[in-house]
């Protein structure tokens, strides 16, 4: 009994580890920033996403009724919210900025 429910827990780890190590896949043409930052729509690429620690597919985006595709983190004090197209990302910056304390 011990060693079925220990070859459970292990199955389980194993396929969040393989989850966990794989980027999804961004469009020819994404754009993204980081809305903890300052920083304005960049262009993102493979070699880009390969650095974030972390994504996650979608986001809630800023209201604008456009959702992202990816939200990605470098560490504790960043989230980028990438988004299909610059001008996507452009709407989401802006939204995000008018609705900003």
């Amino acid at each position: 009994m011990m060693m079925k429910k220990w070859m459970v827990m292990a199955g389980i780890a194993c396929s969040c580890a393989a989850q966990a190590a794989e980027k999804p896949a961004l469009p020819d043409g994404a754009y993204g920033f980081d809305w903890y930052g300052n920083t304005p729509c960049r262009k993102m690429d493979k070699e880009t996403l390969r650095r974030f620690k972390s994504c996650e597919s979608g986001g809630s985006g800023f209201g604008d009724g456009v959702l992202p595709l990816l939200t990605c983190r470098h560490g504790k004090n960043d989230e980028w919210v990438i988004y299909a197209s610059k001008a996507q990302c452009r709407d989401g910056r802006e939204t995000m900025e008018a609705n900003a304390p």
